[in-house]
């Protein structure tokens, strides 16, 4: 399938009217699992970071192919002040990647938020954010009727863990949302309801 296929399955996860976005030149290395522990507030705070920096990386996809604010700030119009803060900061950010400016998002609101300012307590979870977007792309595609072999050359970063996230994407049930998320809890090693 061609790439105008593709943009259309993200723009329907996003709402918005772009192209998806390129990926990086070389896949991260494959994240360590986690060793340092968190407290639950801890915890919570780089979830709902981990959540934060997807929207972000859309946010960040549509600013990248000239969505204007003006547009951007209609379309998310009503969302939570978080979600208002995101889109600001993407705005007022300036980056060549999405997928770099969503891992310092993370990194930036897990430290604010969870109050995590160790970057080595916050290096695993920031790799791991690379999984939340790829499984966030991915499914979106899987849903939208896209042939697998047209998400993985969208998504060609030559890394065994991202293939594996492709695949699975074709499979499960989740919707993309919260396969991103699972993708995330796994790389970091939570288990459901931990």
């Amino acid at each position: 399938m061609n790439r105008p296929i593709l943009i259309a399955a993200l723009l329907a996860l996003a709402g918005c009217a772009s192209a998806p976005p390129p990926p990086p030149a070389e896949a991260p290395e494959e994240p360590a699992p986690a060793t340092a522990g968190f407290t639950p507030a801890e915890l919570a705070g780089v979830k709902h970071c981990s959540n934060l920096a997807g929207d972000a990386f859309l946010m960040a996809t549509f600013k990248l192919q000239g969505l204007p604010l003006e547009q951007a700030r209609g379309r998310h119009a009503g969302r939570s002040p978080d979600i208002q803060a995101a889109l600001e900061s993407v705005y007022r950010s300036h980056f060549g990647s999405p997928w770099e400016f969503s891992k310092e998002y993370f990194r930036t609101c897990a430290q604010r938020s969870a109050g995590i300012d160790s970057m080595t307590r916050l290096q695993t979870p920031t790799l791991c954010i690379w999984n939340f977007n790829v499984a966030l792309v991915a499914r979106t595609n899987a849903q939208a009727g896209q042939p697998i072999e047209a998400v993985r050359r969208q998504l060609d970063f030559n890394s065994q863990e991202s293939e594996a996230i492709v695949a699975e994407a074709f499979r499960t049930p989740l919707p993309a949302r919260a396969y991103a998320a699972d993708a995330w809890n796994r790389c970091l090693g939570i288990t459901p309801g931990g």
